[in-house]
C-alpha cells in the first residue's frame, strides 16, 4: 500500500475520533515467519502508537521449527504491549486466533498476518466505526495484486459460502475487527483458514451488522501463503464440513436475525 493512504487513514480515524482511548487485541499467527515477524510487529506498534490509547500484540508462535519463537520472545522483552503464546506443534492459524482471542485484555479483537501482506493502516480505517454490535473488516476489491488463480480461487469461496448460508459478504478472508465479547461466544471449530468463515457468518447471524471497507493489499514480504498449501486445503475442507454439520443443526429452522450490511467507503 503506498504512503498516501496510509496518511490518509491515519488522518481519518484522528479527524472521525479526536483519538478517542480504544482498547485494542490484535492476534498474530507467526509459522516460520523469522523473515517478517520483527518488522510485522514494529509496523503494527508504528500504526498504533499514534491513534489508539490502549493495545496489545499476542504473537502465536504456532510450533515454529525456526527462529520465530526466539524473535517472538524477543520483541515481548522490548516492546510492553507485546506478549507470546506457544505452541509446542503446529495447531494452525484457527487455532493460533481463537487461544489469543481467550487471552485477549481488549474490547476489540482482530488478528494481522506476520508475513506483511496486509498494511496495519487497515485497522486505523476500521476503527472509526467500532461498535458493540457490529464487524468492521476489509477487502481488496480492485486492489487485488495476487495470481489469477488466487482471485478465482478467492471468488469461488465466496461465492459457496453466501449461497450456502444466505449471505452477501464481500471477502470473509480479510482483516475484520469483532468486539471481544461477542467474538467469544462463538464455539471456535476452526483448526485453519475457515476461522474468518465461521466467525463471520456466526456473526451475522447472532445480529452483528457489517461495515465492509476497501482498502489495498500489499505484496509478499517474504515466502508464499500457507493458504494454499496441500494440507491448509484438506484441514480448511475439514473445518468447513464440521462446521455445516454444527450450523444446520443448531439453525434447523433458519437464523434467528436477518444479516444487516452496511454501505462501505467508497476506492480512492
Amino acid at each position: 500500500m503506498g504512503a498516501l493512504a496510509s496518511v490518509r487513514a491515519r488522518e481519518f480515524y484522528m479527524t472521525a475520533t479526536g483519538g478517542t482511548d480504544i482498547r485494542f487485541s490484535v492476534c498474530v499467527p507467526a509459522l516460520n515467519e523469522e523473515r517478517s515477524l520483527r518488522a510485522s510487529i514494529e509496523d503494527l506498534i508504528g500504526a498504533f502508537k499514534a491513534a489508539v490509547g490502549s493495545y496489545e500484540i499476542i504473537i502465536v508462535d504456532d510450533g515454529s521449527s525456526d527462529g520465530t519463537a526466539s524473535i517472538a520472545e524477543s520483541l515481548s522483552a522490548e516492546y510492553g504491549m507485546v506478549k507470546v503464546i506457544h505452541h509446542e506443534r503446529p495447531e494452525g492459524i484457527g487455532s493460533c486466533y481463537f487461544d489469543a482471542l481467550r487471552a485477549a485484555r481488549g474490547e476489540y479483537f482482530s488478528w494481522f498476518p506476520a508475513d506483511r501482506e496486509n498494511d496495519p493502516n487497515e485497522f486505523l480505517a476500521c476503527l472509526p466505526y467500532l461498535s458493540s454490535r457490529r464487524i468492521v473488516t476489509c477487502h481488496h476489491a480492485g486492489y487485488d495484486n495476487r495470481s489469477r488463480t488466487r482471485r478465482a480461487l478467492s471468488r469461488a469461496y465466496r461465492g459457496i459460502l453466501n449461497l450456502v448460508f444466505g449471505l452477501r459478504v464481500t471477502y470473509y478472508n480479510g482483516l475484520s475487527v469483532y468486539p471481544t465479547q461477542a467474538a467469544r461466544t462463538f464455539p471456535g471449530f476452526s483448526r485453519g483458514f475457515f476461522f474468518n468463515a465461521e466467525n463471520m457468518i456466526l456473526g451475522l447471524r447472532s445480529g452483528l451488522t457489517l461495515k465492509e471497507l476497501v482498502f489495498p493489499l500489499s505484496a509478499r514480504a517474504a515466502g508464499r501463503s500457507h493458504a494454499v498449501r496441500f494440507k491448509s486445503l484438506m484441514v480448511l475442507l475439514s473445518d468447513s464440513f464440521r462446521f455445516c454439520m454444527y450450523y444446520f443443526r443448531e439453525h434447523p429452522g433458519g437464523p434467528r436475525h436477518k444479516p444487516l450490511y452496511e454501505a462501505g467507503n467508497e476506492k480512492e
